[in-house]
């Protein structure tokens, strides 16, 4: 240390050259060997086995039951067929088209139900079982969430069961079909929230329209 550091009580600098040491007219606040290092970028992940697995999953159930009623609609596992479909609907207070509208039913359930397990059209297809459900739920909100007994013993069904396949089905509209379906490469696999908000306001939409014009 010189004699005028000795005098004056200052500390000697230290030079730039290495190990983040500074020169004598440095400003400290550049002191900080945090601020020429790099800020690391976190991995980009492109693979979630448990989530892509997770959502096959979710698809297969949700899909799978849409496609099985309808094809039970249709009379397969001992269904009512087209005209029992239409019998019950005119129970429920569809006084207009009730034939046509068991057909597009069936035909509805069956082939958005099939997409969705394929992961095919995932919006589309979602969308479609949402408008079902959703109906259905406003149909049987009266009798209430689980199922109302009646005297003679006859069960009517509440809404629990449509409630929770189209919450399964909304969930699908904003998560996207995940990576094991047809739809691995579409911009509403990768960008699955603003198809999900068209989705949503087609099955309302969907469900408003049959609502109006058939009962």
């Amino acid at each position: 240390m010189s004699t005028h550091d000795e005098l004056y009580g200052q500390e000697p600098t230290e030079t730039p050259s290495s190990g983040g040491r500074r020169h004598r007219d440095e400003p400290a606040h550049l002191l900080n060997d945090y601020d020429s290092v790099e800020e690391e970028q976190e991995p980009v992940t492109r693979w979630h086995a448990g989530l892509d697995v997770g959502l096959l999953i979710l698809r297969v159930a949700v899909g799978g039951t849409a496609l099985l009623h309808g094809l039970y609609r249709f009379g397969l596992f001992g269904g009512p067929g087209m005209d029992g479909v239409a019998d019950g609907l005119a129970a429920n207070g569809f006084t207009s088209q009730t034939t046509l509208l068991a057909w597009l039913l069936g035909m509805t359930e069956v082939g958005a139900g099939g997409l969705l397990v394929l992961g095919m059209f995932s919006p589309l297809a979602a969308a479609a079982i949402l408008a079902i459900t959703s109906t259905a739920v406003y149909l049987h909100r009266e009798i209430g969430y689980f199922p109302l007994v009646q005297v003679d013993g006859a069960q009517l069904p509440g809404y629990a069961f449509p409630l929770m396949t189209g919450a399964a089905a909304l969930a699908l509209l904003f998560t996207g079909p995940g990576r094991i379906a047809v739809d691995v490469a579409t911009t509403w696999r990768r960008k699955p929230v603003p198809f999900g908000i068209v989705g949503v306001l087609l099955a309302a939409g969907a469900a408003v329209a049959v609502l109006v014009l058939f009962r």
